[in-house]
């Protein structure tokens, strides 16, 4: 499995429709707009992994 995937797992977690990773926020941060999950321990990596929740620009609840 690949991280994508078990972010994707992590999204009943937090409550979130839709998370993204680090690399995946950098790539898209000029159209959109990103609030921070709480960094949750992700199967397979040694470290919690920090996750966003993508938003579109100007909608209340994503934060830059």
């Amino acid at each position: 499995m690949n991280l994508a995937s078990r972010i994707e797992g992590l999204t009943k977690k937090v409550g979130a429709a839709v998370l993204v990773s680090e690399v995946t926020r950098a790539r898209c941060e000029a159209d959109f707009e990103f609030a921070a999950a709480a960094p949750l321990p992700v199967q397979g990596e040694p470290e919690p992994v920090a996750t966003f929740v993508p938003g579109r620009p100007g909608v209340r609840g994503a934060t830059s």
